[in-house]
């Protein structure tokens, strides 16, 4: 039987949120019944990832992520060409930029179905008035030119209904799964010697690119006075801030010691475990990978009641809104000086994400939207042929 293509598009080449999402769909797709392949910007380290396990990888020479008028022009005719040599029974799309690109550039080929995930919405109040204006126009627009449209929250599916980017109803919720095994599993003691923790240093964990959003300076400043030789703040990824963060705990004298710069790991599953608190303070997330991992390893949670983080901590930790300084400062304080309220934490954690957030429960509704959209289109074949 001829397998089912099934090609995702995804804007950035990175290790992330959604890039993960992407990786695991294809990883753990019947792989009896399906063939995944993925085209993107190129290059980085979820190219990397998508070769080492024996995908195959397309990269698209004008996929970028800023707006910029000549480059997506060209990577509508790029995408456009790929699915006319490559016939995917599916185009997969992931985030706002490939999404409506490679809708726009699918919409018209025969025989081609188009699923596309939404991660979050480009239109958040970090943009300027005028551009969440745009992005959200396009999003309206593109939206029915997918046979399937998934939210990876709830959060997510109210918040396009909200702004006329369909219904909600319209909406197919998958949550985005991870590997519980493998975080409940993994080896703290390993973390702790990667991180360079003693047995009793409390350690603060942000698992995040190093970019605009996350909240990286936020946390150096609610840190600033609990950090010291005992109590660590722990900065786990890449990215362009770096260099600035660097400059900012420099200037911290003899507390910048206890900031660590623990750099991209591909598998995160033992310095999550390290951790003593993870921590997400963002602007905005569509569900909040890493706070589901940390949970997964047993690991309390502290993170901004936004976007679908909300949907994804309940009794595992401790939700605060945006921009509390001190409620942040009152909250750690409390998960740092007490051991008994972090395992109440981390064991109730545990056990909400293992019930829940599966990477085989979310391949398993991947796959039946994937038939679902197959047999209709099969369907209607069959009664346009009998007319």
């Amino acid at each position: 039987m001829k397998k089912i293509f099934v090609l995702h598009l995804h804007t950035l080449p990175w290790i992330s949120g959604s890039g993960l999402n992407t990786f695991y769909s294809m990883k753990y797709l019947d792989a009896a019944r399906y063939k995944s392949a993925l085209a993107s910007s190129s290059p980085g380290r979820l190219e990397e990832l998508t070769k080492k396990h024996g995908f195959e990888f397309y990269p698209l020479k004008h996929l970028k992520a800023p707006v910029s008028p000549l480059h997506d022009l060209l990577a509508i005719f790029e995408i456009r060409n790929l699915l006319k040599k490559l016939k995917p029974d599916i185009l997969h799309t992931h985030n706002s930029k490939a999404g409506f690109l490679g809708r726009l550039s699918a919409r018209s080929l025969p025989g081609i179905k188009i699923v596309h995930t939404v991660h979050g919405f480009s239109f958040h109040d970090r943009e300027s008035p005028l551009r969440r204006i745009f992005f959200k126009q396009l999003e309206q627009i593109a939206f029915p030119w997918a046979d399937a449209v998934i939210a990876i929250s709830e959060e997510l599916a109210d918040w396009g209904a909200r702004e006329g980017i369909g219904k909600k109803e319209d909406y197919r919720i998958v949550w985005s799964g991870i590997e519980i095994e493998k975080f409940k599993d993994a080896d703290r003691s390993e973390g702790r010697k990667i991180l360079k923790l003693d047995d009793d240093d409390i350690a603060v964990g942000l698992v995040a690119k190093l970019w605009e959003g996350k909240g990286h300076n936020f946390l150096i400043e609610v840190m600033d006075s609990l950090i010291n030789e005992k109590v660590k703040l722990v900065f786990i990824g890449e990215g362009y801030l770096e260099k600035e963060l660097k400059s900012k705990v420099s200037k911290m004298g003899a507390k910048g010691r206890s900031v660590i710069f623990a750099g991209f790991h591909e598998d995160t599953a033992a310095i999550t475990k390290a951790l003593d608190i993870a921590v997400l303070p963002s602007d905005f997330e569509g569900m909040g990978r890493v706070l589901l991992e940390a949970q997964a390893a047993g690991v309390p949670v502290m993170a901004n009641r936004v976007g679908g983080i909300k949907n994804v901590v309940t009794d595992g930790g401790i939700l605060l809104e945006r921009n509390d300084t001190e409620g942040w400062k009152k909250a750690l304080m409390r998960l740092i000086e007490d051991e008994e309220e972090r395992k109440k934490f981390g064991s109730a954690g545990q056990k909400f994400v293992t019930e829940k957030f599966s990477i085989q429960k979310m391949v398993k509704e991947l796959e039946k939207i994937y038939e679902d959209i197959l047999v209709a289109s099969s369907n209607r074949t069959k009664s346009h042929a009998t007319q």
